[in-house]
C-alpha cells in the first residue's frame, strides 16, 4: 500500500513559497498554474497508472472508499494544451487546473477502467471506515472526503475553465493510458506487478 509519507510533509508550504517569490519578481504580470493531480500517458508516478494497470489484471480489485467519492484529475495533454494557450494569449493570475469542469464520481473513473479492459477485475469497494480501522491512509489518487482529506478533491476551478481549460472525458485519458503501459519495458511494468 502506498501512503503519503515523509517526503510531502513540506511540499504545499514549499509550493506557495515559490508561488510568492514569483509573484515578486513580476508583480501582476505572471500566470500561476496549480495542476493537482497530473494523469496520462507518461506519468512516472504510477498514483493513477495503477487503477487501470490493476483492473485489466482481472481477478478481484479492492477499490477504496465509495463510488460517489469526489476525484480530481488533469489529462497531462489537456493541461500541456492549456498552459501553451496561456503563453500564447499572456493570460494573468492564479488557476487551479485540476479537473473535470463538473464533479467526476470516484465510480466513474473505476467504471472507466473496467470499460478499457478485456477481461476487468471484479471490483470490491471498501468504505473509509474499515481502511481507517485498518490505519490505511489515502491510497494512490483517491483520498476520503472527510476530515484533513475533504478539500484533496474539492479544488474549484472556474478561474481556469473562464480562460479556455478543457477536459477530455475520462475514459480516453484510461484508454491511452493503458495504451500506453502497454509499450513499456517489463522491467518498468514491474513496478505494478504486486497487489
Amino acid at each position: 500500500v502506498e501512503t503519503m509519507g515523509e517526503q510531502y510533509q513540506h511540499y504545499g508550504g514549499l509550493k506557495a513559497l515559490c508561488e510568492d517569490a514569483v509573484r515578486a519578481a513580476f508583480g501582476e504580470r505572471c500566470a500561476i498554474v496549480r495542476p493537482g493531480y497530473i494523469v496520462g500517458p507518461g506519468d512516472p508516478t504510477d498514483r493513477f497508472t495503477s487503477w487501470p494497470v490493476r483492473i485489466s489484471r482481472g481477478g478481484h480489485a479492492l477499490v477504496p472508499g465509495k463510488p460517489d467519492d469526489p476525484i480530481q484529475v488533469i489529462d497531462v495533454r489537456d493541461l500541456d494544451e492549456w498552459q501553451v494557450h496561456v503563453v500564447e494569449q499572456r493570460v494573468r493570475g492564479t488557476f487551479n487546473a485540476c479537473g473535470p469542469e463538473e464533479k467526476l464520481p470516484w465510480g466513474d473513473v473505476i467504471e472507466a477502467c473496467r470499460e478499457a479492459c478485456e477481461a476487468p477485475a471484479e471490483v470490491h469497494w471498501v468504505p473509509f471506515e474499515e481502511l481507517q480501522g485498518e490505519g490505511v491512509t489515502p491510497l494512490p489518487i483517491w483520498a476520503p472526503p472527510v476530515g484533513d482529506y475533504a478539500g484533496v478533491h474539492a479544488v474549484s476551478n472556474r478561474a481556469a475553465v473562464a480562460k479556455g481549460l478543457t477536459f477530455r472525458p475520462i475514459a480516453t485519458t484510461v484508454a491511452v493510458t493503458l495504451d500506453w503501459w502497454g509499450t513499456l519495458p517489463e522491467e518498468r511494468q514491474a513496478r505494478l506487478q504486486t497487489g
